[in-house]
């Protein structure tokens, strides 16, 4: 028996810890620019690479940060992956079994890695934010699906 549609406002999206990506990006910024201006002094061309090199890896970092998100859509649990070559896996809220590992500064900060048990394979997810109103909001979709009438736990092994 098919689960009756139900509507929700929107969907809640998940993403890497913000704050990281922003102190990393600006640690590696003030680097690239203390390393051009001793470049300059030194009158030295070839130190200009190391820079370039750094502020590459600036843009990867801040495009990782909008390639990775977790995705909670209606009865479904999206993880999505990757920049190039983009990953995207739905999980029905149903069968999810997931767990949250959390470090001592994670929990302060209210971020954590999320590992998600796919059919594929576990999916993980590092540095997500705000991992407890994730839990908080799968914990309450799946009361819903399993309080829906016709919902039977046998159907859904």
């Amino acid at each position: 028996m098919a689960l009756p549609a139900r509507s929700y406002p929107h969907d809640m999206v998940f993403r890497p810890f913000q704050p990281w990506v922003w102190l990393n990006s600006t640690l590696l910024l003030s680097t690239s620019l203390v390393l051009v201006v001793c470049a300059l002094l030194a009158r030295e061309p070839r130190w200009l690479l190391l820079p370039l090199a750094l502020l590459a890896w600036m843009g990867l970092l801040i495009f990782r940060h909008r390639a990775h998100m977790v995705v909670v859509s209606g009865a479904s649990l999206i993880c999505r992956r990757g920049l190039l070559r983009v990953r995207e896996t739905t999980i029905p809220i149903a069968r999810l079994n997931f767990e949250v590992r959390q470090t001592l500064l994670g929990r302060m900060l209210d971020y954590g890695t999320v590992r998600v048990a796919a059919p594929a394979g576990p999916i993980e997810m590092q540095q997500i934010a705000s991992v407890h109103m994730l839990q908080s909001v799968i914990a309450e979709r799946q009361t819903e699906v399993y309080l829906a009438p016709g919902w039977h736990f046998a159907q859904h092994p």
